[in-house]
């Protein structure tokens, strides 16, 4: 593997010198003797490392440095300053904005040879790390979305649900656990965290819940209180989550809700009135003790209910004004079916694919 640096420093000689110096020993190298050229050039062949000067061409290396963190991919490439200064502020200020290490001038070949190969090995060595990750995560996660229920599975649950997630390993999760045959609980929980013991905890979510199934019935507060404990127990308060919970009972016409510090549950009636039904209840793995905040009302054939995780809420600083407008897209789609709604209304809502957290919706028909 042949790599590609950037020899990036206003000053002919210098740049010329790195230049001769690294393909001396077989590296490929460019040089850029200003900003433009260099994010030209990284816009043309994106490099493996970036030897960058301090003083670059009157402009501050240290800021150049904070703009390439900022853009796609470029936290893993190494960034070497060269400089003629050796005051200790500026060696401070060069791994502050993200620089990998610091070469003085003048400086030996030998010198400048030896860190850019540790440095590259080093990062070679987090980009195989980051592979694995990734991969394990995947594989993880494909291993956690067959355990979701589909809404196929029951069709007499009349519900169905989006997931996408911006990470293999996402923290929203759902269930819904068939407690008899007209009664049926639907949950939405949100993780905190997008890495691989998130997945895990999913997991042992599920079969917590399950666990608490006895003689076709659940018993909510104890399930809540293990998950809450078992949390704590295992990630030391580090990991929590956020849940909303239905149970809905079609023969009495029923439902019980249940909310954790979650987003309010949104309903839709058949005769159109529509109302998202605030809780209050704690954040479970937080806290030695987890309080649901709990309700019941009566519902009607065609009534609706959805549950989402904050990904659906983009801007917290209008949070009230973002449930609102959540709620009228909800109910301009009663006139479809429950998995046309749920397809109408993400549609409105990721108009463009983009998303900056994961995404989970599940609409549910009483």
């Amino acid at each position: 593997m042949t790599y590609h640096i950037i020899s990036a420093d206003d000053d002919d000689l210098i740049r010329e010198s790195l230049e001769d110096i690294l393909v001396a020993k077989g590296f490929t190298v460019s040089t850029a003797a200003n900003k433009e050229e260099l994010f030209e050039i990284i816009e043309e062949k994106f490099p493996d490392l970036i030897l960058l000067d301090v003083d670059f061409g009157g402009i501050s290396g240290f800021k150049v440095c904070q703009e390439l963190k900022n853009r796609p991919k470029m936290d893993m490439v190494p960034i070497i300053f060269i400089t003629g200064f050796t005051n200790i502020d500026y060696r401070v200020r060069a791994f502050e904005v993200g620089g990998a290490d610091y070469i003085t001038k003048p400086f030996e070949p030998l010198e400048v040879l030896i860190r850019v190969q540790n440095h590259l090995k080093l990062s070679q060595i987090a980009k195989d790390a980051a592979k694995v990750n990734r991969e394990m995560s995947l594989q993880i996660s494909k291993g956690i979305a067959k355990m979701f229920t589909k809404s196929d599975k029951y069709p007499e649950a009349k519900f169905e649900v989006y997931y996408k997630h911006i990470l293999p390993g996402g923290g929203d999760f759902y269930d819904v656990i068939k407690i008899d045959e007209d009664k049926f609980m639907y949950m939405v929980a949100d993780v905190a965290g997008h890495d691989i013991s998130v997945s895990y905890t999913t997991a042992v979510l599920k079969g917590l819940l399950k666990a608490q199934m006895h003689n076709k019935k659940i018993d909510l507060l104890p399930a809540i209180e293990l998950i809450n404990a078992v949390l704590q127990e295992i990630y030391e308060r580090k990991t929590y989550l956020t849940a909303t919970l239905l149970v809905l009972d079609r023969k009495e016409m029923v439902a019980d809700i249940f909310n954790a510090a979650h987003p309010p549950m949104l309903l839709c009636q058949k005769g159109g009135k529509s109302l998202s039904i605030e809780g209050k209840g704690d954040v479970i793995g937080m806290f030695d003790t987890c309080q649901w905040d709990q309700k019941k009302i009566k519902v009607q054939a065609g009534d609706r209910f959805f549950l989402y995780t904050d990904g659906l809420i983009p801007d917290f600083k209008k949070y009230s004004e973002e449930i609102e407008y959540l709620l009228r897209i909800c109910t301009t789609t009663n006139m479809l079916n429950i998995a046309e709604s749920v397809e109408e209304i993400i549609s409105q809502l990721i108009k463009n694919g983009d998303i900056a957290d994961d995404i989970l919706l599940m609409g549910i028909e009483v």
